[in-house]
């Protein structure tokens, strides 16, 4: 590598926001793209948080991957991974080309952070528990010391910078760790099941309700932490705008759908393989009176269920809304489905982000126990 490649240079440009001063290979690159990156950490720039590390958590295909090539040797996986540290200034597996996330606690922060982070101004200080809501293929990593391996979680003594273009999520003083953790990557489902209901309410013209409203029926394919949430997040929304909506779920697996059955949460569920379209359709059909979903929900993780949540969709002038929330989705094989079955149908690809994302999650989780146990032992 170049000696000049290795001189960290501020550019005075809104990138900045984003880290791209702390790339040094190849220049021009975002952090996460970028082979290397700088990772001396000392006092905070102005938009940094500086976190002391309290562990990582590798995403499985990456630990999966140093398990085998170091043979299962504990000692080997810590020291392969601070290699890679030590190499590219963050956790980005080369093979991979994957990472995890980390969680710590604030060490510092610079001038300008709590500028752009205004709505957690009070909660963001020295030693809140957080979670940088980014992989961590993206952030500057120090690791003084890797102290030990337990499933794919790395314990560690290090710091870490996190950038102010950067969402991050304080952990509430009630909350484990743990359900952080498992509720973060699904936390920007529940305002993405909240708004897209209350645009199909709202353009039907059935948020007021009256004697002759239509029934709103919702679909939700996989019953997982992910369903589990989009079904608690329809239970609201049912509290809060009492319309009359039939909800419908499946999932391949059996315990699952008894025991959303045995919670009341849907009106019918049945256990289905949804990449079997015409038994899925022809369940949507019996409890649709044909018309299909105003709404489809599909959480599932495996691929081959797209033509499926097509075909399960309304169509005509109220047509109806997927949200692809599985990145196990072929987004090309989803728009040919339209094709294939000649459906006009309004497919949203659900993100990672989402504005309130952590608020609305985290008071999802408080008022319904049921769902907190739930995801935490998922």
């Amino acid at each position: 590598m170049n000696p000049d490649e290795e001189t960290c240079i501020i550019p005075k440009t809104p990138l900045e926001i984003y880290g791209t001063y702390r790339v040094l290979n190849p220049k021009g690159a975002l952090p996460q793209q970028a082979w290397k990156i700088d990772n001396k950490i000392s006092t905070p720039l102005p938009l940094e948080l500086i976190m002391d590390v309290d562990f990582l958590m590798l995403d499985s295909t990456s630990m999966k991957q140093l398990q085998e090539s170091q043979k299962g040797e504990k000692k080997k996986i810590l020291e392969r991974i601070e290699e890679i540290v030590h190499e590219r200034g963050k956790m980005h597996n080369p093979i991979t080309n994957s990472g995890g996330v980390m969680v710590g606690t604030v060490h510092s922060f610079g001038s300008c952070f709590l500028d752009v982070h205004a709505e957690e101004k009070q909660e963001c200080v020295v030693g809140a528990r957080i979670i940088p809501v980014v992989s961590l293929t993206a952030l500057p990593l120090l690791i003084h010391h890797c102290c030990d391996l337990e499933g794919d979680k790395i314990l560690l003594k290090g710091k870490a910078v996190v950038f102010a273009g950067m969402r991050i999520c304080i952990i509430p003083q009630e909350m484990s760790t743990s359900l952080a953790l498992a509720s973060i990557d699904i936390s920007s489902l529940v305002p993405q099941v909240q708004r897209t209901l209350l645009d199909i309410l709202n353009k039907r013209g059935l948020l007021s309700l009256t004697k002759k409203s239509p029934v709103i029926h919702v679909l939700v394919i996989g019953l997982g932490k992910a369903g589990m949430t989009a079904l608690y997040t329809l239970k609201e929304l049912q509290e809060l705008h009492p319309h009359p909506m039939k909800i419908l779920a499946v999932d391949y697996d059996k315990e699952k759908v008894n025991k959303i059955k045995e919670l009341g949460l849907v009106t019918a569920a049945e256990t289905i393989d949804a990449r079997e379209a015409s038994t899925l359709f022809s369940f949507v059909a019996d409890h649709t009176e044909g018309e299909g979903c105003d709404l489809v929900i599909n959480v599932v993780n495996v691929p081959g269920t797209e033509s499926s949540s097509v075909l399960s969709v309304r169509q005509g002038v109220y047509r109806g809304s997927i949200i692809f929330f599985s990145m196990s989705t072929h987004f090309a094989h989803a728009a040919l489905a339209t094709d294939g079955v000649g459906k006009d149908a309004t497919m949203i690809i659900g993100n990672g982000v989402a504005d309130r994302q952590f608020t609305a999650m985290f008071a999802l989780l408080q008022k319904y126990p049921t769902l907190s146990a739930f995801v935490d032992i998922q």
